[in-house]
């Protein structure tokens, strides 16, 4: 996916909320976002956003010495997703078909996203997308390579989503490979976030090698890469995964999220607020 012109609007204010958020003097604030604004003006149009995203979000870390501009609102949102588990949980049990429920509640979760706000009441997302249709198309087939794989490899996205992650794993009768970034970025989960959730107890988590939004192949580790050529079957979650992999010559990617960006609601021509699983 390229970026389009509406992607700079978008940039811009996540560099000044990473600011603001982390009470940077006014004056640090003006030298860092002119960088920014120099770095934008010179990005390669071509590439994804959030490979875009990922330069800047550097360029800020080296400038401000600050590595986890979201570690609060991280742990915020992991608190708050926990609370809600046992009833997640129970969604699941209940259902006619804990697996299509279980995928509802997968991608419920992937409300959580600082870039386009913390207004959102998760209990009331899971109401939404508990009876929405899917776009994308994926479903149907999605369920027919999950039946016949050995194992899944979910790449996540947020933490705090990673709860709803959970409740899919632990609904699973295949093993898991849980992906996860290697450093902070935005609030993107990490091996700390998926520890906090006990991930570690029901998959088997590893690390990308990146810390860039999405999935930024070259960035990531070949033992990476060699772990999503040879896994039978893989879900990526999020806008930014759809971003950096859609497309990707990988026959058993699957895309999952939330659209919540009315650039990518327009690139899948869909409204904004569709959850989709489709086919890379």
């Amino acid at each position: 996916m390229q970026t389009f012109s509406e992607c700079y609007t978008c940039l811009v204010e996540q560099a000044s909320t990473a600011m603001s958020i982390n009470d940077i003097p006014n004056a640090k604030q003006i030298l860092v976002m002119r960088e920014v604004l120099q770095l934008l003006s010179q990005a390669d149009v071509d590439l994804p956003p959030s490979e875009t995203a990922d330069a800047t979000n550097q360029l800020m870390r080296e400038m401000t010495g600050i590595s986890d501009f979201y570690r609060d609102i991280k742990t915020r949102t992991t608190i708050h997703a926990l609370e809600i588990y046992p009833h997640l949980k129970d969604l699941v049990s209940q259902a006619a078909d804990p697996i299509d429920m279980a995928l509802r509640v997968c991608v419920a979760g992937n409300i959580i996203d600082v870039i386009h706000g913390d207004n959102f009441n998760l209990l009331e997302i899971m109401k939404r997308v508990k009876d929405q249709p899917f776009s994308g198309n994926g479903m149907e087939d999605f369920r027919m390579d999950l039946a016949k794989a050995e194992y899944l490899l979910i790449i996540a996205d947020n933490a705090g989503e990673s709860v709803f992650d959970r409740v899919l794993v632990e609904t699973l009768d295949i093993p898991v490979i849980y992906a996860v970034k290697s450093g902070p970025v935005l609030n993107d989960a990490t091996m700390e976030d998926a520890l906090a959730v006990n991930m570690d107890q029901i998959a088997r988590i590893i690390e990308t090698g990146s810390d860039g939004p999405g999935t930024i192949l070259h960035d990531c580790t070949p033992e990476f890469r060699e772990t999503m050529a040879n896994a039978p079957l893989i879900l990526a979650k999020g806008q930014a995964n759809f971003e950096t992999l859609g497309g990707k010559p990988y026959k058993q990617l699957y895309l999952m999220l939330q659209t919540k960006c009315p650039i990518i609601a327009r690139y899948l021509q869909i409204s904004v607020g569709n959850i989709v699983l489709k086919h890379a």
